[in-house]
């Protein structure tokens, strides 16, 4: 008998961690999809903002596009790393 009710708690106990393992993970997936991409969107921004392309010493500077795609990249990866 004291062995089925150390099981029960056992399984109870296992259930109450998986579910606030998953109610972590969910937390995080939030901040990282509320907080870092509205951060990221606001980088995007001030890229529009920056000039096309310039010319120093000879050399070409990145074009702010090349950011721009950077950025979108990693916003798609946290996107998709939220939905996992």
């Amino acid at each position: 008998m004291a062995l089925a009710g150390a099981n029960q708690q056992l399984a109870d106990t296992r259930m109450q961690l998986a579910n606030e393992t998953e109610n972590e993970r969910r937390r995080i997936a939030r901040d990282l999809h509320d907080q870092t991409l509205s951060d990221l969107r606001r980088l995007m921004l001030l890229t529009d903002q920056l000039p096309k392309e310039k010319i120093v010493n000879g050399q070409s500077e990145i074009d702010p596009a090349v950011f721009r795609t950077e950025i979108e990249s990693i916003s798609t990866e946290i996107r998709h790393i939220c939905e996992t």
